[in-house]
């Protein structure tokens, strides 16, 4: 069923119980209408019998008294019986129906032949001549026995009256628990249909919501139950189709982003690489400069040819030689080992030994003899081993050491520190320098890709920070910068997980 559906019927379903409940009200208006008009009836026709009675009575007072008035008596008698055949009219047109049976047999047997005999008496020639008291004593009993009837008559309206007040308060009560009690089944009714209503709309929003806000985490394979009305249905069909694509754009984004740090990683390498070849050119000259030297005495003896003297000479000449060569192979498997991809597993590697190599390597190079670059790296580093490759953490300390030699002075004053200390289940890299320091627009920029503050003959590109801080991450690390301003030098900081077992193999 659909939410209109739905919705449409629980309204109907209220309105038809409304409508119910005043229905019942306004039933129980119209039967206390009815008993209010039959009672209002009762009244009147009690009124019309007291006025007729009033008129008998008057007629037979005349008829008793001292000062005898037969035709005043007959005058009474006769309005009496008119009044009288008015109640009769009345209460045969009357569509009501409120003890007319009673009422006219009381009326036409027993209270209309007394008031004609009455009458009848007192028209007779004898009862006018004043001269037969018997007639006026009859015409008296007849009036007697009207009032008699007329008694009973209007005891029975009262009682009819009585009645019918009886029967208005029980309809009245009949009303008021009908009236409550279809209000509290329509109140219950609409409760019971707001309630599911509102269940029925929430309960797959808060599922919706709470997708949203598990996907917004990160869970991208979050999926909403189709569930419910069927715009719920469909929009949890929408929800669950855009997280699927969300997903295969992330994973795409997520593979495109490896791909190309991968290359800027190997790019950076071969940077640091063509950075260091002008020190390595430097280092390579001098044995390059002996092995030609004794190349060329070699040849020199060869030419004059051997003898037992010369043969040591050359001998002594080609060791040399050799010697030198080794140098020479020393320093481009450094080289080399710097400019190889990072497709080795990872192993335990001591980060002492990382540290004092690269800082070896730098503190020789002819740009850099004008700074201090010194490490405070403890002898004892049994304790100073990660799990990482190699090449990849020689690459982030090189990094940081030649951003703080670019940063430092160079008329002697420049000085940089390499450290590392174990703080528990870490290993703190630190690299110290006294140099121009950040401000706190660069220390939140700092390892953006491409953002460089180096400037001159030749500016950086802005990749070694943030590839040394990718690298980091990858190792289960961090790495932050940290300066008191411009002017305070900078110390970045990198928190890598120490080695969890005992160190059987190290890589350097």
């Amino acid at each position: 069923m659909t939410l209109k559906k739905r919705m449409l019927l629980h309204i109907g379903s209220m309105i038809g119980g409304c409508l119910i409940v005043a229905f019942a009200a306004l039933w129980g208006i119209e039967a206390q209408r009815q008993s209010l008009s039959a009672a209002l009836q009762g009244h009147h026709q009690l009124r019309q019998v007291y006025e007729v009675g009033t008129h008998i009575a008057t007629a037979r007072t005349m008829l008793s008294s001292a000062q005898l008035d037969i035709q005043l008596a007959a005058r009474e008698a006769k309005i009496a019986a008119a009044k009288l055949q008015m109640i009769d009219q009345i209460t045969g047109s009357s569509s009501e129906t409120f003890g007319q049976a009673d009422q006219a047999s009381n009326l036409e047997l027993q209270v209309r032949p007394a008031l004609l005999e009455s009458i009848a008496h007192l028209q007779s020639p004898i009862a006018n001549s004043g001269t037969s008291r018997k007639a006026i004593d009859q015409s008296n009993v007849s009036l007697n026995k009207a009032l008699n009837g007329l008694a009973t008559a209007a005891a029975e309206i009262r009682q009819e009256i009585q009645a019918e007040q009886q029967r208005a308060d029980a309809r009245r009560r009949s009303t008021w628990l009908g009236v409550f009690a279809l209000s509290a089944m329509v109140i219950v009714a609409s409760s019971w249909i707001g309630i599911a209503q509102y269940r029925s709309v929430m309960n797959p929003l808060n599922r919706l919501g709470a997708s949203a806000r598990r996907i917004a985490a990160g869970h991208l394979d979050e999926r909403v139950a189709s569930e419910g009305d069927r715009e719920f249905t469909s929009l949890a069909t929408d929800f669950n189709r855009m997280a699927e694509e969300l997903s295969t754009l992330c994973h795409d984004l997520e593979r495109q982003v490896a791909a190309k740090s991968k290359e800027l990683s190997q790019s950076e390498r071969l940077a640091s690489v063509g950075y260091l070849a002008t020190g390595v050119a430097h280092e390579i000259n001098n044995p390059l400069g002996i092995i030609a030297g004794y190349g060329e005495r070699s040849l020199r003896i060869l030419r004059r040819g051997l003898t037992e003297s010369t043969a040591a000479g050359a001998a002594r000449a080609i060791q040399v030689i050799c010697d030198e060569a080794f140098r020479c192979k020393r320093i481009t498997d450094q080289l080399l080992s710097l400019a190889r991809p990072s497709q080795e597993n990872r192993a335990i590697v001591s980060l002492a030994n990382i540290v004092r190599e690269v800082v070896s390597n730098f503190a020789g190079l002819p740009e850099y003899t004008d700074r201090t670059l010194v490490a405070a790296v403890s002898e004892d580093d049994a304790s100073l081993h990660i799990l990482g490759r190699a090449g990849e953490i020689k690459q982030v300390v090189i990094n940081l050491v030649v951003n703080a030699l670019q940063a430092v002075p160079g008329d002697g004053t420049g000085r940089v520190r390499v450290g590392i200390e174990r703080m528990g289940e870490h290993l703190e890299l630190t690299v110290t320098d006294n140099g121009r320091g950040m401000s706190p627009e660069t220390r939140d920029r700092v390892f953006e890709p491409f953002f460089t503050t180096r400037r001159g003959d030749t500016p950086g590109v802005g990749l070694g920070l943030s590839i040394a801080h990718a690298i980091v991450r990858e190792h289960g690390g961090s790495l932050r910068a940290e300066s008191q301003g411009l002017g305070f030098g900078s110390r970045f900081i990198v928190r890598i997980p120490a080695a969890a077992s005992e160190v059987t193999h190290v890589d350097n």
